[in-house]
């Protein structure tokens, strides 16, 4: 009797050894780090796009070279990239500049003023911004097709008394600029976002296919000139566009302003208004009628250190869930693909540097992450470190097969 039960606990103790290493060695084996496959393309590059068969990337960037007599030349070019076979397939320059230094230690910066590139909805026309003026390209070869004028907001004049009591006025000009720029994914609308002033806005919509200005909407004032957001998502279904329009500076606490608002591209009407209850820095819109928006909050020393993401229901405009990442927040950049199976964003370790001088937080990035979920579930594909400034813009794939990013270089992640 007693040899049994002494047999019966040997065969449990073995049991449990075996069973306990199996579940160490899964663990172990889900704990590995998952990387992904990296295409990587030019360095300075202002902005690019991925094209809706997932088979090339344009980039526009900005190369600089010395002439024979010394000075130097600024040119800007778009390329358009096999990524998988990491060639180009086509170039087009678009203009030269030469350096207007008044010494050797002032030069001209042509990286000042934004630059965009998007692929036409149907993938057969490249739509470039350059210098207050819209280029269309041939997505084939780069083939000049024409040029569009847009109108440009006025200038604005700031005044202020400097020196209280000195009566010393100052006028500062505030020139508009280009914040966002995006394609309709149907039809041939061009959204172009435009800052006015610190807090003023205005979106100009255009017809590619006539080049003709059809309608524009001014924005309610707000934090338009923080942030790197892009904050323009299209409807798919519709010629609507939503816009974010932060309701406060980052550092700041969000109000019950309206911050999330859609425009009908053909007459710039509202046609819808909600909060998001963030300092809304991205939105991303997917074909189940959802809008996702990303915090573009600041790490505090105590608040937003795990911001969720929040995804609101576009028919009712109520908020319809918060995912959570894992042990982190989701920030600055999301986007979705176009059939609507997969989001992705920056869910970085970021905490706070404290800066005891001034009494200021600021971000400091530990490691930098990017969440693919799958929709609509938001069940998470991957989370996986990557070598790439945490708050660079993210563009993903119509399938969700890929996620391009840009901003010093430009890079392709091929994902799981």
């Amino acid at each position: 009797m007693f040899s049994l039960c002494c047999g019966r606990r040997v065969i449990a103790l073995i049991l449990l050894v075996f069973s306990t290493r199996t579940c160490l060695a899964q663990l172990n084996r889900s704990s590995e780090p998952v990387t992904l496959k990296t295409y990587s393309l030019q360095e300075r590059v202002n902005s690019a796009d991925i094209s809706p068969d997932e088979s090339l990337v344009a980039i526009e960037r900005t190369t600089e070279h010395k002439t024979a007599d010394g000075k130097t030349l600024f040119s800007e070019i778009v390329e358009l990239w096999n990524f998988r076979e990491d060639r180009v397939v086509a170039a087009a320059p678009l203009r030269n500049v030469e350096d207007r230094s008044v010494s050797s230690e002032r030069a001209f910066d042509p990286l000042k003023t934004p630059r965009f590139v998007r692929f036409s909805g149907d993938g057969k026309v490249v739509v470039v911004f350059v210098d207050d003026s819209i280029t269309l390209l041939l997505a084939s070869d780069l083939g000049f097709l024409r040029s569009v004028i847009i109108s440009v907001p006025p200038s604005r004049t700031r005044s202020f008394v400097t020196h209280k009591g000195r009566g010393e006025l100052v006028n500062i000009v505030v020139r508009p600029e280009l914040r966002a720029m995006e394609m309709s994914p149907t039809g041939t609308f061009l959204a172009i976002l435009w800052t006015t002033g610190y807090v003023g806005g205005r979106v100009d919509f255009y017809d590619i296919s006539t080049g003709q200005r059809i309608a524009e909407w001014d924005a309610p004032p707000g934090e338009m000139t923080l942030g790197k957001g892009h904050r323009l998502a299209w409807d798919l279904a519709s010629p609507t566009i939503f816009v974010a329009v932060p309701n406060a500076s980052p550092c700041g606490g969000p109000t019950q302003i309206p911050d999330v608002i859609g425009v009908d591209a053909r007459t710039g009407r509202t046609k819808v208004r909600f909060t998001s209850g963030l300092i809304v820095g991205d939105i991303a819109v997917t074909p189940g009628h959802e809008l996702l928006a990303v915090e573009n909050n600041c790490v505090g020393v105590l608040a937003d250190h795990h911001p969720r993401m929040k995804v609101f229901d576009l028919n009712t405009g109520k908020l319809a869930k918060d995912v959570r990442a894992d042990g982190t927040g989701v920030r600055y950049a999301v986007s979705a693909s176009r059939d609507g199976q997969r989001a992705v964003a920056w869910t970085s370790d970021v905490r706070c540097q404290f800066d005891w001088l001034d009494g200021h937080c600021g971000d400091h990035v530990i490691k930098t992450m990017l969440t693919t979920w799958h929709l609509p579930d938001f069940s998470v594909i991957a989370s996986v470190a990557v070598s790439f400034p945490t708050d660079s813009p993210l563009r993903m794939s119509s399938t969700g097969r890929y996620v391009l990013t840009y901003g010093k270089t430009a890079s392709v992640f091929e994902l799981p």
